[in-house]
């Protein structure tokens, strides 16, 4: 998408997120947060802002979700050794105790790992959207009716006065 306005180019889709196992869902959330914007737009004016918006909400996360998504090819997939029978023994004794094979702990180091994978799948881009438009275009939007009110004020009070001399 290029906004007019300013000649920028925004990126969404598949292609567009460089991961191998989130990409997808990714682009998902990118249309969701475009669509929770845009929905409040009454203003062509408002498209950058919208724009600025959604590279605000999205940059971190598609950043930090791409290096857990390799992350995580890395732990799922390392060559038989030492350090994944360990991994895999831990799981399994985690399992047999009736605990979450999914919860790390602070024995196998792994529960950073966990935690950012919680993260992933616990965030909602809509309500994340949602925010930005209560915290910030809410308030540009008031600010810019507020302006437009102070000019309309001025406009009643000013006075045409002409003088002829003859």
């Amino acid at each position: 998408m290029i906004c007019a306005a300013s000649g920028r180019l925004s990126l969404t889709g598949v292609r567009s997120q460089p991961g191998i196992m989130y990409g997808p869902s990714m682009s998902l959330e990118d249309a969701s947060v475009l669509a929770k914007l845009f929905s409040h737009l009454r203003d062509e004016e408002q498209i950058p802002s919208f724009l600025y918006a959604f590279q605000n909400l999205r940059e971190e996360r598609c950043q930090s979700n791409c290096v857990l998504d390799i992350s995580n090819v890395k732990f799922m997939m390392a060559p038989e050794g030492e350090a994944t029978k360990m991994r895999d023994r831990m799981m399994r004794d985690r399992h047999d105790q009736g605990r979450n094979v999914l919860e790390g702990d602070d024995e196998d180091g792994t529960i950073a790992q966990w935690d950012r994978n919680r993260e992933l799948f616990g965030y909602d881009a809509e309500d994340e959207a949602d925010n930005w438009w209560v915290q910030w275009g809410l308030l540009q939007e008031r600010a810019k009716a507020a302006h437009q009110e102070d000019d309309t004020r001025m406009e009643l009070f000013a006075l045409d006065v002409s003088v002829r001399i003859a």
